[in-house]
């Protein structure tokens, strides 16, 4: 069981992430496809194993709780990143502040990031275990 909800979370993330076309473009925070993918499929297999299961099966897994899961944490994610308006600061004053402000934004997603893997790491064991 644990294998085939692995390798089924695996094609979901992998399509939802190639539906969302996050291939070689970066977010606010620096999001590339590999970390957008990362948060997708630990999301997906914390928050999916602990739906109840509903659907077809299909390799001996329920697909529809994880199906759902990925879209709505792609959609999520999708949302809170997106791209800045493109607004180019005219002056040293305000550049030094955008800047300052990537800066920080980079922080809190880095610090975010590690304390979700953590944290879905410990979800996906729970939901086997218990």
């Amino acid at each position: 069981m644990f294998w085939m909800d692995f390798l089924l979370v695996l094609a979901i993330a992998l399509l939802i992430a190639s539906a969302f076309g996050m291939g070689g473009r970066r977010y606010s925070a620096g999001l590339d496809f590999l970390m957008f993918f990362l948060l997708l499929f630990l999301a997906t297999w914390a928050l999916g194993g602990w739906f109840r299961p509903v659907g077809p099966v299909l390799w001996g897994s329920y697909w529809v709780p994880y199906v759902f899961v990925a879209l709505l944490i792609a959609l999520l994610l999708a949302a809170a990143l997106a791209a800045p308006n493109g607004r180019v600061p005219r002056t040293r004053t305000e550049q030094r502040e955008e800047a300052q402000a990537q800066a920080a934004v980079a922080v809190a997603f880095g610090t975010f990031f590690w304390v979700f893997l953590i944290v879905a790491v410990v979800a996906i064991a729970a939901s086997y275990l218990l």
